[in-house]
């Protein structure tokens, strides 16, 4: 039995568009030698992609636990030429940097670090967080102690502490309503 022409295209065409999901060139914890340790924070260069732009919203993923930075955290951000290292794993226009796009960027396309955009003023993390804004810009994130998942002791020790006093003042009221 032959499918009609109809049927065939809209198969063909539904085919194409389930795909398996893309996965970052790299995976598992970014590398020592990608990201840089400035101002208490590690700062990856995460791409020469501007995470908001149309053409790289969908290859870009956020990994091992960095995040977009805080105005805050973006005014005492590294230069560029803070990541450049003869001990970083990316050859760049400038030499040896550290460069971290090939665990953020899905796209081919996009994994590498344009050291000249940067020193240009094109660079940002996050919604209106960037020096002179540009579709192409380059990534920067951020990662610190305080993104922290894990409770501190003292934090589990203030929450024990409170359930308890809500146990007993509701065992308290309890008692008074029974006698």
């Amino acid at each position: 039995m032959k499918l009609k022409p109809v049927v065939a295209l809209a198969l063909t065409f539904g085919l194409a568009a389930v795909q398996p999901a893309r996965a970052q060139t790299n995976t598992g914890p970014v590398a020592a030698n990608a990201f840089i340790t400035f101002g208490g924070l590690d700062w990856a260069w995460a791409g020469p992609c501007f995470f908001g732009a149309p053409s790289c919203l969908s290859s870009f993923v956020l990994a091992d636990n960095f995040r977009f930075a805080t105005a805050t955290e973006w005014a005492g951000r590294p230069a560029p030429s803070d990541f450049l290292d003869p001990s970083g794993n990316y050859s760049g226009s400038n030499g040896q940097m550290r460069c971290a796009s090939a665990w953020f960027d899905v796209s081919p396309a996009y994994v590498h670090c344009d050291y000249g955009d940067a020193v240009s003023g094109f660079v940002g993390s996050g919604p209106g967080i960037f020096v002179n804004f540009d579709p192409a810009e380059e990534t920067w994130l951020v990662r610190g102690a305080e993104q922290s998942v894990v409770p501190e002791p003292a934090t589990m020790t203030l929450l024990a502490t409170g359930l308890v006093s809500i146990a007993g003042a509701a065992r308290r009221r309890k008692q008074r309503a029974i006698g």
